[in-house]
């Protein structure tokens, strides 16, 4: 699935009447798990970011490029949106 696919498949998820579960992702192996198992979204939150790729508490020491870096390879090993 292409960049303007994902796009799409985003705003369809935003614009439903129902709700979605999105599937907590962490790398890109969690990502391709979500997948696998039927998720239509992921979800990537800052702590998790920080545990993941520092190894420590969400202390803000994750710079956004680390940050960008970690949602560039999630999104690598996926096709469903990631939020």
């Amino acid at each position: 699935m292409n960049l303007t696919a994902r796009r799409e498949a985003y705003r369809a998820i935003l614009e439903g009447d129902k709700c979605v579960h999105p599937g907590s992702v962490f790398d890109p192996i969690s990502a391709r798990i979500a997948e696998d198992v039927g998720f239509e979204g992921m979800m990537f939150a800052g702590s998790i970011a920080s545990a993941t790729v520092l190894g420590a508490p969400d202390y803000i020491v994750l710079t956004q490029t680390e940050f960008a870096q970690q949602i560039h390879r999630i999104c690598r090993a996926g096709t469903i949106p990631l939020m």
